[in-house]
């Protein structure tokens, strides 16, 4: 495994803690607040349909919906509509505050 590698395998867990995070937290604090990391940066590789293990891992969601390993096992309350409302809202969130934190 070359740096580039673990860079991808690091900021998928870490995009999807954000994402979980997100998710568990929601009226439990005040207001909604994503963490942010390296991964923002890694975004852009699903953009330029850049294969690595971050881009097939997010792809794999889109393609297997409910039957996506993380929602088989019962993240986002095992419901694909959940991921995907969270993933976007986080999109946005983002993009508007990724490069600040």
């Amino acid at each position: 495994m070359d740096e580039e590698d673990f860079k991808c395998v690091y900021c998928t867990w870490e995009h999807l803690f954000s994402l979980m995070y997100h998710h568990c937290q929601c009226g439990i604090m005040p207001h909604d607040d994503f963490p942010i990391g390296l991964f923002v940066f890694k975004r852009a590789d699903l953009f330029r349909m850049q294969d690595n293990f971050y881009t097939l891992f997010y792809n794999a969601a889109k393609e297997q919906k409910d039957q996506w390993e993380p929602l088989k096992q019962g993240v986002f309350e095992g419901n694909y509509a959940v991921f995907e409302q969270t993933y976007n809202d986080g999109e946005e969130y983002y993009k508007k505050y990724g490069s600040l934190r």
